[in-house]
């Protein structure tokens, strides 16, 4: 069980509801795509998640700092 702020959950709920579908689908979709990306990136990822489930830019300058020109 994940505790969530009531209105960020009825705003969940308000979206799963358009799309058709149950919060079980929903999330074992996310999941799955999740691992699935997590297994195999992508060759055009541009941004990365962070342990806290975040998304980062991903770092386009290369470390000599010719990435900038």
């Amino acid at each position: 069980m994940i505790e969530v702020e009531p209105a960020l959950k009825h705003e969940l709920y308000v979206e799963l509801a358009r799309r058709d579908l149950t919060l079980k689908a929903w999330f074992v979709g996310e999941v799955t795509r999740f691992v699935e990306t997590s297994r195999q990136p992508s060759l055009f990822v541009t941004e990365e998640i962070n342990e806290h489930g975040q998304q980062v830019p991903g770092d386009e300058a290369s470390s000599d700092g010719e990435g900038s020109k």
